[in-house]
């Protein structure tokens, strides 16, 4: 009894020195876009259906990048042709470079998008077990998923990099039946709710989000802890 008493004592006592031996180490990223000269991101192009999403992903993956200090990053200007992916891959990217003063490209294109709604099967559960009361209800799941490629192109025409990412966020929501809990039917059709997509906006945002940390991460200095 005693040696269980004394344990977290020891844990204690050490703790500070585990704690005092650990440090933080920078890892140099993938590509380090601080030695690529001027680097202008030009507006994402826009595979999908979604109208919107190409400068809201453009958005932010120019605010991962801002965390890079010494980074001379040139942003986009929205509308502006010099300043879309789409004419720099179809046209002379060389060229392109000059015009904008920059001696690297950053651009992409959003590939796709895609949004779920599912509805659960009902199901009768047992919200209180010694008054044996039930209730009706059903599960929702929402899924997002944004795919975003990106390549680094020198005014040398030169491909220097090359990724694609994923991005995905998830929400599940359960809904109540307006359905007698001491009922052993299935709620009838007309009882089951239409799909709630309120959250769409907002998870689609997290997709993108994600799809783009991910992408930064390639350009962005990593932190891990080592003793």
């Amino acid at each position: 009894m005693q040696a269980k008493r004394m344990l977290p004592l020891f844990v204690f006592l050490t703790l500070p020195l585990f704690l005092s031996g650990c440090k933080q180490v920078m890892l140099e990223p993938e590509v380090d876009l601080r030695k690529l000269g001027r680097v202008a991101l030009l507006e994402f192009d826009n595979l999908t259906s979604d109208y919107g999403i190409s400068r809201e992903a453009t958005t932010l993956l120019a605010e991962e990048l801002s965390q890079l200090s010494g980074l001379d990053l040139i942003e986009p200007r929205f509308g502006d042709s010099l300043f879309s992916s789409r004419a720099a891959s179809e046209g002379d990217v060389g060229q392109l470079a000059r015009s904008l003063g920059a001696d690297t490209l950053l651009l992409g294109a959003v590939t796709y998008y895609f949004e779920d709604v599912y509805l659960e099967p009902p199901r009768r559960v047992l919200v209180d077990k010694k008054k044996e009361i039930h209730r009706w209800e059903l599960r929702q799941e929402i899924n997002v998923e944004v795919g975003i490629s990106l390549q680094l192109v020198s005014k040398e025409r030169r491909v220097l990099f090359s990724r694609q990412a994923t991005g995905k966020a998830t929400r599940f929501k359960t809904i109540e039946l307006p359905w007698p809990g001491d009922s052993k039917y299935l709620p009838p059709f007309t009882s089951i709710p239409s799909p709630d997509r309120r959250q769409i906006p907002t998870l689609r945002r997290e997709a993108l989000r994600d799809a783009t940390k991910k992408l930064a991460s390639n350009y962005l200095p990593q932190f891990t802890y080592t003793w």
